[in-house]
């Protein structure tokens, strides 16, 4: 099973999320509090301050993509994963 164009576009996603935050960082004053939650009404119920806010985003999608990179090779399956690689 090819699993590089999925890495590759996962590289791609937190590459872009990286560039955003380095972006914003220098935008956002600091101390400020940013809203990260909305209730269903759409109004604000949860704030974080501008490094939590910001670095939050990168740091989950990388954790994620770094977990489903180190899985497939480990699991004990892994015959049954290949072969429904096709599909």
């Amino acid at each position: 099973m090819n699993r590089k164009p999925g890495l590759s576009a996962s590289a791609l996603s937190i590459a872009f999320i990286g560039a955003v935050t380095l972006w914003a960082w220098p935008q956002i004053p600091d101390g400020r509090q940013l809203v990260i939650h909305w209730d269903a009404a759409g109004n604000p119920n949860g704030y974080a301050s501008k490094g939590w806010a910001l670095l939050l985003l990168p740091i989950l999608a990388l954790a994620i993509a770094l977990l489903l990179a180190v899985i497939p090779p480990i699991d004990p399956r892994r015959v049954n994963l290949a072969r429904s690689g096709k599909p």
